[in-house]
């Protein structure tokens, strides 16, 4: 049996930098056991914060047993706005470059020495973009 393809238009709107962070999420959103069909429309209509705080609370329901059937629960959840399930934390739930990154976003917290500001690089260095500073 053949495998759905993706919505092609998704992927041809997305420039370079998107493209990569689109295929992560729907490779996310797949190993829910969703069909890629289904994950490629619910990408191109809703926002990816949003989707990837979806797969995270999924993949807990998934993990405590909530969840029998994650790809259905998923796609509920995101077309419902359910609430997350009982016990659910955002910040344990992320892989650790995301929470990484989430710190860097909204503390400014450096990615590598986890300071604020960044004391492991000085001067022009500690001004690249991603570093220690906001983007």
């Amino acid at each position: 049996m053949r495998e759905p393809e993706i919505n092609s238009t998704i992927l041809s709107q997305a420039d370079d930098g998107q493209l990569d962070e689109v295929t992560r999420l729907i490779d996310a959103i797949r190993d829910l056991d969703v069909a890629a069909r289904v994950a490629g429309n619910i990408v191109a209509h809703y926002e990816g914060a949003y989707l990837w705080k979806k797969v995270r609370q999924a993949r807990y329901a998934r993990r405590v047993g909530v969840a029998t059937n994650p790809a259905g629960w998923f796609v509920s959840s995101v077309r419902n706005n359910w609430k997350p399930p009982a016990g659910f934390d955002e910040w344990a739930e992320m892989a650790p470059e995301e929470y990484r990154e989430e710190l860097f976003k909204s503390w400014g917290i450096c990615r590598r020495c986890w300071s604020r500001p960044c004391r492991c690089k000085s001067g022009a260095e500690a001004e690249e973009v991603g570093h220690g500073k906001l983007e």
